[in-house]
């Protein structure tokens, strides 16, 4: 009996999590939204660019412990999906690192990579292992001191069948009696009183579980505190693999014609502050707080794209945009999902549904008119 209800406190606290961290991405949706719209009205202050750039990394962190916290109970809950796909690991890591540079250059740690001549094909979710080396990215560099030095080294065992991946600092290391539990989750290195480092300790819990999914394993070594940590990451290779032509990216084609545009949101301040941000960039938006109301403004307004919210009040986001596909005229209309449901199984539930495009909360203007000038140039 204890056993069944240890087990169903662990099903409540994940549970409590994940709806937590759906939660905390309405508000943080705002906030980068009205972020963009000041930004439009002050962009040649000088002290407001560096407060903006402030809040903006703030936000974007915000966003990102709370992925951690949804990615962490998943794991646990067996119910990350993977989509595999041919992925050159080399061209992975130096995309990461062109995304990571900045926080390189801001710590002054230097970075020294060996990728080998020859493409490493796995056989993996590229997504998913972007994650795994970003979060072993900002580990180094987090506990690796300014002047520092990581070194990053890939290599393909043939004869083992499996891309090896090294990646070693010369920072703070990791005490023996740490090391057996560095990859459970809300394990911390940083036990240090002011917690000048932040984070929640999963990191590499995360990285850990993708691995595992991908039929690899990762072992970390370090010769003790302030003497550096070695990671080896291990992945099966794609066997044979060519690599394959790559979908060219849609050019913008400059400013595209005014469009007819409805956002259903119920979050009345978030609704209107992406409202706001479409009339920007030349469109005429209009807002529906429930997804019966969108649906009738959908009829009446003959829309040329909507954007919609999977958590509505009355129906959900996928009942409003299988309804919207059976109206006259709306059979090829653009539908993109806004939510903070951003997992794979969540992707695919709004493909299923008819919407085009899934975007996971706090968005903010890019992202509105990258998505705009894919379908409409």
């Amino acid at each position: 009996a204890l056993v069944e209800e240890l087990k169903e406190e662990d099903r409540n606290k994940d549970h409590f999590i994940s709806v937590l961290s759906h939660e905390l991405r309405n508000p943080l949706a705002v906030i980068q939204m009205s972020l963009d719209l000041q930004k439009l009205e002050l962009d040649e202050d000088a002290a407001f660019q560096k407060t903006f750039g402030m809040i903006q990394r703030q936000t974007h962190h915000l966003a990102r412990l709370i992925d951690d916290l949804l990615d962490v109970t998943r794991i646990n809950q067996n119910r990350i999906q993977l989509k595999k796909e041919p992925v050159e690991l080399g061209q992975l890591i130096r995309n990461a690192l062109k995304d990571y540079q900045a926080l390189f250059e801001q710590k002054q740690v230097g970075v020294e990579t060996s990728l080998g001549p020859d493409p490493v094909f796995l056989h993996a979710d590229p997504l998913r292992m972007y994650q795994v080396i970003g979060n072993l990215l900002h580990n180094a560099v987090k506990f690796t001191p300014k002047g520092g030095h990581v070194r990053i080294l890939l290599e393909a065992d043939a004869e083992a069948q499996q891309a090896i991946l090294l990646l070693e600092d010369d920072g703070e290391g990791v005490s023996p009696e740490l090391m057996p539990k560095l990859f459970h989750p809300f394990i911390q290195v940083d036990q240090t009183l002011d917690r000048s480092r932040g984070g929640l300790g999963l990191g590499l819990s995360i990285v850990k579980g993708m691995v595992d999914l991908h039929g690899g394993n990762i072992q970390a070594t370090s010769p003790g505190p302030g003497k550096g940590t070695s990671f080896t990451l291990r992945l099966p290779l794609m066997p044979g693999h060519a690599p394959g032509p790559e979908a060219p990216i849609k050019a913008g084609t400059g400013p595209h014609p005014a469009l007819r545009i409805l956002v259903i949101e119920d979050n009345e301040e978030l609704a209107e502050s992406t409202c706001m941000l479409l009339r920007h960039l030349g469109h005429d938006a209009a807002a529906a707080y429930t997804g019966r109301d969108g649906i009738a403004k959908a009829r009446e307004g003959k829309p040329d794209a909507i954007f919609s919210d999977i958590g509505l009040p009355d129906i959900t986001g996928y009942q409003v945009a299988m309804e919207i596909r059976e109206l006259p005229g709306h059979r090829h209309t653009p539908l993109f999902a806004i939510t903070g449901y951003g997992q794979p199984e969540d992707r695919e539930r709004s493909k299923a549904a008819g919407f085009a495009r899934h975007l996971a909360k706090p968005m903010g203007m890019d992202t509105l008119k990258a998505t705009l000038e894919e379908f409409f140039g």
